[in-house]
């Protein structure tokens, strides 16, 4: 029987995505990664959920700007999530990498005030976005914050990553609303290439 997450690209080689990250922000990842997590934390979440955290940029980067908040992370490829534990332990960083889909995350209801998903939400198969926006609602305390980041390309780069990629932020403002978030906004995190777009939970 087809499982229902055959359809998403799930990526192996965490080396390869590692570079693959910082060539599609034109070296811009990780400062982006920084900003985003500077809004997550305005939140002062003390729980965050990390889906399709892959090698771990995003999560890093919200362990730095919150030490006192409990960081998991969420990851389908079980070398990617290897690869971030021991990333973690030689950066000194507590986040807890754990394998499971968006679409069925590993966590009980309202366990969490946060759940970011970064550069991830283009690899689940179409119709199954819906799917993992619920996913997260449902792990969300009411109140909780969702975040996510996502090609928002600008200029004569647009058309080859977005053709490339898939769908860029804005496309996902209209599925995270259907979800149960409210106050949906859309704004940037780095000039050319990288987005956000986040809600509340209702």
């Amino acid at each position: 029987m087809a499982h229902a997450h055959d359809r998403d690209r799930v990526l192996t080689w965490p080396r390869l995505y590692d570079w693959s990250g910082r060539w599609c922000t034109f070296g811009a990842r990780d400062r982006a990664m920084a900003r985003g997590a500077g809004l997550v934390a305005a939140h002062a979440p003390r729980a965050v959920l990390d889906v399709g955290s892959g090698t771990g940029a995003l999560s890093f980067a919200l362990a730095r700007r919150m030490p006192g908040s409990d960081v998991v992370g969420i990851e389908p490829s079980e070398a990617m999530v290897a690869y971030a534990h021991a990333k973690a332990a030689r950066l000194g960083l507590d986040v807890d990498f754990r394998q499971g889909y968006a679409q069925d995350l590993p966590v009980s209801d309202d366990a969490v005030d946060a759940v970011t998903i970064s550069l991830a939400l283009h690899h689940v198969a179409e119709d199954r976005v819906p799917d993992a926006l619920a996913e997260a609602r449902r792990v969300l305390r009411p109140g909780g914050l969702l975040f996510v980041i996502e090609f928002a390309p600008v200029g004569r780069i647009a058309p080859l990553l977005v053709g490339r990629h898939g769908p860029s932020v804005s496309d996902f403002v209209e599925p995270i609303r259907g979800a149960g978030f409210i106050d949906v906004r859309v704004g940037r995190i780095s000039p050319r290439v990288l987005g956000f777009v986040s809600g509340v939970a209702s």
